[in-house]
């Protein structure tokens, strides 16, 4: 691809959902999703989070998925502010 060209993508996923989400601190899980944003949810990819319907069919605790929820929410608005702050005003 040359420079000019822009790839369009976005990744659908959760926290890891075989170790961390059933195995995790609510402050691993909330780690892990910093890390989710800050290595895939810069340059030019999306990220967008997702849970199971049905978390605890999975071994997912439900304050575990709330907790992942939260992270989500307060660490992603503020990644996606920081990337579009020119385009904002």
């Amino acid at each position: 691809m040359t420079s000019r060209e822009r790839v369009k993508l976005a990744f659908w996923c959760p926290v890891d959902v075989q170790k961390t989400m059933i195995d995790g601190s609510i402050d691993e899980i909330r780690a892990y999703v910093r890390r989710m944003i800050a290595t895939i949810g810069n340059h030019h990819v999306g990220l967008v989070s997702m849970a199971y319907s049905t978390p605890q069919a999975v071994g997912h605790a439900p304050e575990k998925t709330a907790a992942m929820c939260a992270a989500f929410r307060e660490h992603g608005q503020g990644a996606w502010k920081e990337k579009n702050a020119g385009e904002l005003t």
